[in-house]
């Protein structure tokens, strides 16, 4: 269930998390301001003037987006250029802060405690240069960050020449829409329809301009005329611009997400990451109305061009269908056992009509009618309804939703079945897979079986130790345990209860393993200096070995009753 927008939940979100971008350089401009009096010092005049700069820059910053933000609801065409200035900016701004507020972090971490208390924490002052460093990394990975941005379909191409009707249908709509057809149309099976300008990257080839992805899912259960009021939506979309539009707009918000993300990754650039997402979600609520009334706009295109009542019972037969197949596949993979066989598609097909004419069904639908966040992209339900002309029945609705036409344009479409079929089939082979890579997060191994699976995807790994050190030193690590030769005996991961790695005096980061036995606390020690491999790396299977236990255990925890066996 969506949240209920509120302005002031929006400020607690976003607007007082951007603030702390100001936070270093307010106690930096504090501190060296009051600093100057007592001591004259050029340090200190270096905090008061960075930290100057730093504030400085932040209260540009925030009339800048601000500006941007606003200007942003005059017209798409506004939205790009003040979300592509605001981009540039706010890249080398951000830079600027993390480096400034690094230099000030290391600064105060001295003369903090040099000031007030005439002591200095060698260890704080380590931390504080540590921090600046990786935060400069970050910055500079970010800046540099390519973007995977791939648009990857699973579909294949519905030959003119296999399917003529269906063309000739596409392209009589869109030349009533005054719009060049699609370049090609992919036919697949999730459950939406969409229009894009995006190269489209399938398994066989890489498809350049207009594309248009149909459900062959959802056109088996559409009547022509209800598949024919989605498909006008669709290349109403290509009439509009918007995927013109969307071909610039993507890639920038891609690399948008991308640079905060990275940004999220040290302490020190989290506060400008904040920041930027203070910036973000004000664009997202320019990008939401602006989609949400595209969408309108199709939807009203789709009417004339068929009729209300198609728009609507075409619809609700998507909507249904959506949330039904959505719950079988959610059930399905919340199974705590591994599938032997799938059959998603027969699965929805078979237990359809009873949804539809149950409760759940009712309960859905109001979901999908509730008001949309500003965030989101899509209208709901009852305003779509609204803005076409038509009025959802209080009776019948399961009649419209589970009404079958005998002529769809699934039957015109060469070769529909074989396409269906196979991709269904690599969909089951990719969910399959998921499914059992997840029980493996899901099972403390207590059969064959389980043990099994679980191995499967958490083999057992050595690192031998160093060439001066005897084989008494080489860390094994399985599923169930950690095995390391100056050990009295392993350590089963199910024992333990905290695992901490800190550097010490003349002896480098050590492992230290908290766990139960007997019932006491106890604890052991690896230090990584005596084994072959980079410590990152040993860290990194032992955190991923660690996280799986907890995984694991928080979900027996929730489900003690759960048939666990394969």
């Amino acid at each position: 269930m969506q949240q209920q927008f509120t302005k002031s939940g929006f400020a607690r979100s976003y607007v007082v998390p951007a603030l702390l971008m100001f936070a270093i350089p307010l106690i930096g401009y504090w501190f060296g301001s009051y600093a100057e009096k007592s001591i004259d010092h050029l340090t200190l005049h270096w905090i008061t003037a960075a930290a100057r700069a730093s504030l400085l820059l932040g209260v540009f910053s925030l009339l800048f987006v601000l500006a941007c933000a606003g200007i942003s609801f005059v017209s798409r065409d506004w939205q790009y250029r003040t979300f592509l200035a605001g981009w540039h900016f706010l890249r080398a701004a951000s830079a600027f802060q993390v480096l400034v507020q690094g230099f000030l972090a290391v600064l105060l971490s001295f003369w903090l405690t040099a000031f007030f208390f005439h002591m200095y924490i060698i260890k704080l002052i380590a931390i504080a240069g540590v921090a600046a460093i990786v935060a400069v990394f970050v910055v500079i990975r970010a800046i540099f960050h390519k973007m995977d941005d791939k648009l990857e379909v699973a579909g294949e191409p519905l030959e003119r020449e296999k399917s003529p009707e269906l063309w000739r249908r596409i392209d009589a709509l869109s030349q009533r829409l005054g719009t060049q057809p699609p370049q090609q149309i992919l036919g697949g099976i999730d459950n939406n329809f969409f229009v894009t300008e995006h190269p489209v990257h399938t398994e066989q080839r890489v498809f350049q301009g207009r594309s248009l992805f149909v459900s062959l899912s959802l056109l088996k259960r559409l009547s022509k005329q209800e598949a024919d009021a989605i498909l006008a939506h669709e290349l109403a979309h290509f009439s509009g611009g918007d995927t013109e539009y969307s071909k610039r707009l993507a890639p920038l918000l891609s690399r948008y997400a991308s640079y905060m993300a990275l940004l999220y990754g040290s302490a020190l650039s989290r506060p400008v990451f904040y920041f930027m997402l203070f910036y973000w979600s004000m664009l997202q609520l320019s990008l939401g109305r602006e989609s949400r009334e595209r969408e309108l706009r199709a939807d009203k295109i789709a009417a004339d061009a068929t009729s209300p009542a198609s728009v609507g019972h075409a619809l609700l037969k998507v909507a249904a269908y959506s949330c039904y197949r959505a719950r079988v596949e959610q059930g399905l993979f919340e199974r705590n056992r591994a599938h032997s066989d799938l059959d998603i598609a027969h699965g929805v097909a078979v237990g359809f009509v009873d949804y539809a004419r149950g409760q759940r069904l009712t309960h859905d639908l109001e979901e999908e009618q509730a008001i949309p966040h500003p965030f989101d992209s899509h209208p709901s339900l009852v305003e779509r309804f609204r803005n076409v002309g038509w009025s959802m029945p209080t009776q019948g609705v399961a009649d419209i939703v589970v009404d079958a036409s005998t002529e769809t344009w699934f039957n015109e479409i060469g070769e529909a079945e074989r396409i269906e079929g196979d991709l269904w089939s690599a969909y089951e082979a990719k969910f399959k897979a998921a499914h059992e890579e997840s029980l493996a997060y899901r099972y403390l191994p207590s059969n064959d079986a389980e043990r099994a699976l679980v191995v499967r995807y958490f083999p057992p790994v050595t690192f031998a130790a160093k060439p001066d050190k005897s084989d008494a030193h080489a860390l094994q690590i399985d599923c169930e345990a950690l095995h390391y030769g100056a050990w009295a005996s392993p350590v089963a991961w199910s024992a333990m209860t905290e695992l901490t790695a800190e550097d010490k005096a003349f002896r480098g980061k050590v492992l230290t393993v908290h766990f139960k036995a007997a019932g006491s606390s106890q604890s052991v020690e690896l230090p990584f200096a005596k084994l072959a491999e980079e410590q990152e790396s040993v860290l990194a299977v032992v955190g991923r070995y660690y996280t799986r236990v907890l995984a694991a255990k928080q979900h027996m925890a929730e489900t003690p009753d759960a048939p666990r066996t394969t």
